[in-house]
């Protein structure tokens, strides 16, 4: 249950190797297609059960490809800003990880420029577009995670990762365990939620 087309209510199923699908392959199969309504009981159930204790290294935002949502649109979030002033805020217990999108290396030279450079001047917090870390694993290790719309917020809750969507560019509204905030009150909304957690 990864990619979600934003523009028709459609699900289709990758097998992108930075996302180790195939581990999902049973859950798929067995509750999204055979059995909807029961999926979301179970999807409620396992949300109150208490998960054991993990070690939290990171808080992650998991970038989009901004031209995803040009044509749909009319003001998309603008992610440069975001990125922008997530660098400069002080996380106090948590690393900042920025996971540049995998597509990235389809894109045009220029949007690769453009991650490459920050890759440059942010070595430790940037993970580019042509680094084998999976979304899987960055799920496990974060404390939370965050993106303006992209379809990892599905796979972080599955490993009830709670994900913060800023701006409104989604297509999980209904989906149990994850938050919203407005594109210019993001700093004040996740510094109050790392407190408060």
């Amino acid at each position: 249950y990864h990619e979600c087309n934003v523009y028709q209510k459609k699900i289709y199923f990758l097998r992108h190797s930075i996302h180790k699908l195939e581990q999902y392959d049973k859950e798929i199969y067995d509750y999204y297609l055979k059995n909807k309504k029961k999926a979301l009981d179970d999807w409620l159930y396992l949300k109150n059960i208490k998960p054991k204790k993990k070690k939290f290294d990171y808080v992650t935002y998991f970038t989009s490809n901004n031209d995803e949502y040009k044509f749909t649109y009319k003001k998309p979030t603008n992610q440069r800003k975001i990125i922008e002033k997530l660098v400069n805020l002080n996380l106090i217990k948590y690393k900042l990880k920025i996971r540049v999108h995998p597509n990235t290396k389809n894109k045009s030279d220029e949007t690769k420029r453009y991650w490459d450079q920050l890759k440059t001047l942010y070595p430790n917090i940037i993970i580019n577009y042509n680094e084998e870390i999976t979304s899987e694993d960055l799920c496990r290790k974060s404390f939370l995670t965050m993106s303006m719309g992209s379809s990892v917020a599905a796979e972080s809750l599955i490993f009830d990762t709670p994900h913060i969507l800023i701006g409104n560019q989604h297509w999980y509204a209904n989906l149990p365990g994850y938050y919203q905030c407005s594109e210019i009150n993001f700093e004040s909304y996740l510094k109050k939620f790392l407190n408060k957690n």
